[in-house]
């Protein structure tokens, strides 16, 4: 899964990225770092997906409500994972895959 979560009433899909990464992972962005990358409608939701780059090797640790939920049959572990390992997940909704691939092999053409 992808970190993520709901828009809280008077957020704009940007803020609750920002809010839910750190949240999440603990990982801290600004406005101008993160990029739309793209939104799809799943099962009537609309959901946005944000990029931003980021230079570390370190794996984030999961914490809040993910580290609360995470249990032996349902583990909760962030992973750098490279392009061609990302056609091994199983990520739902099905479509998410292909325009996670699709979007991430465009940005790795630009660099």
């Amino acid at each position: 899964m992808i970190p993520g979560g709901t828009i809280e009433p008077g957020e704009k899909a940007l803020e609750a990225a920002l809010r839910e990464m750190k949240e999440e992972v603990n990982l801290s962005f600004s406005v101008d770092q993160l990029r739309t990358a793209f939104s799809l409608n799943n099962q009537g939701r609309q959901e946005y997906y944000f990029y931003a780059e980021l230079c570390t090797a370190e794996t984030p640790r999961i914490q809040g409500e993910e580290l609360e939920r995470s249990s032996l049959q349902n583990i909760y572990q962030p992973e750098w994972v490279s392009l061609q390992e990302l056609y091994n997940y199983n990520l739902r909704p099905e479509i998410l895959k292909s325009l996670l691939l699709e979007f991430l092999t465009q940005e790795s053409l630009k660099n």
